[in-house]
């Protein structure tokens, strides 16, 4: 799911949307509508998979290390990294951000209009959590989560309740995406919004953090019903093909769904991908497997670093008279060669490695 961020962040550039103030980089010669639908379908499911499996391994850390290690862990591995990351990211984010946006908008002397902005010692504060945005409403959930979590095991009736709901829930597997999808639609409405932002301003939209949450709590119930994992597998083929399924006829009808039935439609495809694709891993990556090992402790170096390249490799070829789709391959394969090779050589056996990933490993040959 991180690293999908880097397939989505390549191809936002060159969709013919305008996405406004959440992604302002815009190739106008280069723009096709297969990078929208991209982006579109990356985002329908990979935060609310993140968080879901976020608080899959937050209950794995509490009920199995202690309530003391997991907050310990969680401070090491994501609120550390998060203060760390917004203050060295940010000045080379704003550079990129400055100079694609002076090279797109005409201006033959970008690169000197960058750096003299860029002299501005203001520049260097960040403005807003960018693409560290997930970690910043992760930190919250495990604080919420934590407490709740401790009042819970004072509550011993309730918590098995609870419990015996999620799973009676989820042993009728083959329903289950829509009984939760039930949930989300519900809390759309009450909200009155279609989907869920992604908001990077420090004050959290208690909207998005509210709907996110959901995700988060499922993964947590997940955990203590551990021992249903396996059917995940049940129907994750069928999950995957009714996700693409309505995704496609959701795009065809855009326009004749009503505001009501477009949340209805959200969140169905959000939990059904959720279910085929948490299925599918399940059922082709359970067992130890070296590669994907490798790209697994990659890919939190993989998506802290990639935003800057995103952004500013597209600034580099705005006059280049290349197809788009070239253009789109050219940003995704530059930014995950940059940053694999800079995470093994650099990363992945010194003390960023620890410091992220909790251990060092040797270096891939």
């Amino acid at each position: 799911m991180m690293l999908l961020g880097v397939v989505l962040h390549s191809a936002i550039t060159y969709g013919e949307f305008n996405y406004g103030d959440a992604w302002s980089l815009k190739d106008q010669g280069s723009t096709n509508l297969v990078y929208d639908l991209m982006v579109w379908i990356i985002h329908i499911f990979r935060m609310p998979i993140f968080f879901a499996i976020s608080g899959f391994f937050g209950a794995l850390l509490f009920y199995e290390r202690g309530s003391k290690k997991m907050i310990q862990n969680r401070i090491k591995r994501v609120l550390i990294p998060f203060l760390v990351f917004l203050f060295i990211l940010w000045p080379f984010v704003a550079f990129a951000w400055i100079f694609t946006s002076a090279n797109m908008s005409g201006n033959q002397s970008a690169f000197s209009a960058t750096l003299t902005t860029m002299s501005n010692p203001l520049v260097y504060i960040p403005k807003n959590t960018f693409h560290l945005w997930f970690l910043y409403y992760l930190i919250y959930f495990i604080g919420f989560s934590w407490l709740l979590a401790l009042i819970m095991k004072k509550l011993v009736k309730l918590s098995r309740s609870i419990k015996k709901v999620f799973q009676f829930l989820f042993r009728y597997t083959l329903i289950s995406p829509f009984i939760f999808a039930s949930f989300l639609f519900c809390t759309l409405y009450l909200l009155d919004v279609e989907d869920i932002d992604n908001n990077t301003f420090f004050i959290p939209d208690w909207k998005s953090w509210l709907l996110y949450l959901q995700f988060y709590i499922w993964g947590w119930l997940l955990f203590k019903s551990k021992e249903l994992l396996n059917k995940l597998i049940s129907f994750d083929y069928l999950f995957l093909i009714l996700a693409i399924s309505l995704f496609t006829l959701n795009v065809i009808f855009t326009d004749a769904i009503s505001h009501i039935q477009y949340m209805a439609v959200n969140a169905l495809m959000k939990w059904l991908f959720l279910f085929g694709i948490m299925g599918m891993f399940m059922r082709f990556f359970s067992s130890e497997n070296t590669k994907m090992r490798y790209i697994s402790d990659s890919s939190y170096w993989v998506y802290l670093i990639h935003l800057p390249l995103t952004g500013f490799i597209p600034g580099l070829m705005i006059n280049l008279n290349l197809p788009t789709h070239i253009k789109f391959l050219i940003v995704l394969l530059t930014t995950s060669v940059f940053c694999l090779i800079t995470y093994n050589y650099f990363v992945r056996s010194t003390f960023i490695g620890k410091f992220l990933n909790g251990k060092k490993y040797p270096v891939s040959s």
